[in-house]
């Protein structure tokens, strides 16, 4: 178990992140985002109200040289390599800000319930629960813009023609209640390790979800050609007519996301 601060202090912190990222990829570890992980991230990504500066400033009088000072270590290993360092960025985004595990909870510094259930509701294995949690939340937010990803994309495309929101999708999984049809029986959580049985009647649920037509105009799509998991060409016609962006190579945990974070950000007028 790895509980973040991979970079920043002590040698070879390049060598660090790709030990602690291939043991986690192998299935032997878990990880979660330390303060300077999400200090990296911010280092690395634009600030939409700060045109030419960034979220975690390099130039502010009073913060950029000691914001350079803290970040020295691991930027002389990747400031003059941005395809690497963009690669790091990506891999840190997709680290967990905490693991909720049978037995074990798992946080960097403060656990701190009422901040994590705005941040990440846990949702129910159940999609149509998982559906009026999400929907629940949208009416909150009525201007939020969703990012979805795999079987979040689907959710986030039944949100948008139900809700009226806006919705960034990337590698989104195209009828998924075909797709797991084969999965029912016991499954478990990849990011907690919790067991639960996969049923005929969540097929069902998922089928409920689908929309036979969208918006165009409400989404932004990236998909990767080199998706291991499912068929961009699929996505591509689903969402014909709104913007795409389709990105020769890549994965399906697109580990390239942050290289289109300005292009994401923007759509969501951010």
């Amino acid at each position: 178990m790895f509980v973040g601060d991979f970079i920043d202090r002590g040698p070879r912190q390049v060598d660090t992140v790709r030990t602690v990222r291939a043991m986690v990829e192998a299935g032997s570890a878990l990880a979660v985002m330390g303060n300077h992980e999400f200090n990296a991230i911010a280092w690395h990504t634009p600030d939409p109200d700060r045109p030419g500066d960034f979220l975690r400033s390099h130039f502010s009088a009073k913060k950029g040289a000691k914001n350079r000072h803290q970040h020295a270590a691991f930027l002389a290993e990747v400031e003059d390599k941005p395809g690497l360092h963009r690669e790091i960025i990506g891999w840190f985004l997709a680290l967990p800000l905490w693991l909720d595990l049978p037995g074990v909870r798992v946080v960097h510094a403060c656990w701190h319930q009422r901040f994590m259930d705005f941040l990440a509701p846990a949702l129910p294995h159940s999609p149509a629960a998982a559906a009026a949690l999400l929907a629940q939340l949208v009416g909150v937010h009525r201007d939020a813009c969703l990012i979805g990803s795999s079987l979040g994309g689907f959710y986030a495309t039944w949100l948008t023609e139900t809700h009226g929101a806006r919705a960034v999708l990337l590698n989104p999984a195209m009828r998924p209640y075909e797709l797991l049809a084969g999965e029912i029986g016991r499954q478990k959580n990849f990011h907690t390790g919790e067991e639960y049985d996969f049923t005929a009647q969540h097929i069902v649920e998922l089928r409920a979800l689908e929309v036979d037509s969208i918006t165009p105009e409400r989404y932004l799509l990236l998909v990767a050609t080199g998706d291991e998991v499912l068929d961009y060409r699929h996505a591509v016609e689903k969402y014909r007519g709104a913007r795409q962006i389709v990105i020769e190579g890549g994965d399906h945990g697109f580990s390239d996301f942050a290289h289109y974070l300005d292009t994401v950000l923007a759509f969501a007028g951010m």
